[in-house]
């Protein structure tokens, strides 16, 4: 009786390749619908946003001119625009 020879055994590395060959390469329909719907989404929800900051004010004599009043400590900023501006 002959004896049955197993296939060499793959490596470890060969395994996790494998593994993401056939993650990439497997369900291309399910992985550009998910793909499509997260551009939509994306694309819907970046509208302008607005931003408000307090910061503190530090103000620099002018030999030239009298302030009446004293100035604030802090002013408030306010920031509108596309939100990867700001």
């Amino acid at each position: 009786m002959a004896t049955r020879q197993r296939p060499p055994e793959r490596s470890r590395m060969q395994k996790i390749v494998g593994f993401f060959v056939g993650a990439l390469s497997e369900n291309w329909g399910t992985k550009l619908m998910a793909f499509s719907l997260a551009l939509i989404v994306f694309v819907l929800t970046r509208d302008e946003v607005e931003r408000s900051f307090t910061v503190p004010l530090r103000v620099v004599d002018d030999p030239d001119r009298v302030l009446l009043t004293k100035p604030p400590e802090t002013v408030e900023v306010h920031l509108r625009g596309p939100w990867a501006n700001v």
